[in-house]
């Protein structure tokens, strides 16, 4: 990467104020938080919103090595909540939020999912409702509970 970005808490703490704004019309009734980055930012949220939280956990890699297969490592339970809000930190190839619209929403005719993220790569922000910033492929972004 050629360029890196650290997030402070500051900023952190500054998204999640402006998400808590976002989701103050949409009667959002659970998060559904994605390990491990957005288990933070969803936690943070879960306390501002007064909400319930579901952790999901969604990985690619065997141990430390990497594989072109995604699987689940934590299994929401999500039951009757029906306008869930999934939080991450970050998007970049997109694969675990098409993984979770595939496998979860697929499966859940009588939900809506709304997607949030802090940093979205730049040909994927679209794939989610609210983000903060946009990033570009050659940025590593740092967050502080990374360091």
């Amino acid at each position: 990467m050629n360029n890196k970005i650290r997030v402070s808490w500051d900023e952190v703490f500054k998204f999640v104020s402006e998400l808590k704004n976002f989701c103050s019309d949409k009667q959002f009734d659970c998060i559904l938080a994605v390990a491990r980055g957005g288990s933070i930012i969803g936690t943070l949220l879960s306390y501002q919103l007064n909400i319930p939280i579901r952790y999901v956990g969604i990985s690619s890699y065997d141990g430390d090595k990497k594989t072109n297969e995604l699987k689940f490592t934590q299994h929401a339970e999500i039951g009757d909540y029906k306008n869930i809000l999934v939080v991450d930190d970050i998007i970049d190839s997109g694969d675990t939020i098409n993984y979770i619209k595939n496998i979860i929403e697929f499966n859940s005719f009588d939900k809506r999912f709304t997607y949030a993220t802090m940093y979205a790569v730049t040909d994927k922000q679209d794939m989610v409702g609210f983000k903060i910033a946009v990033k570009q492929q050659n940025e590593w972004i740092e967050f502080p509970w990374e360091i």
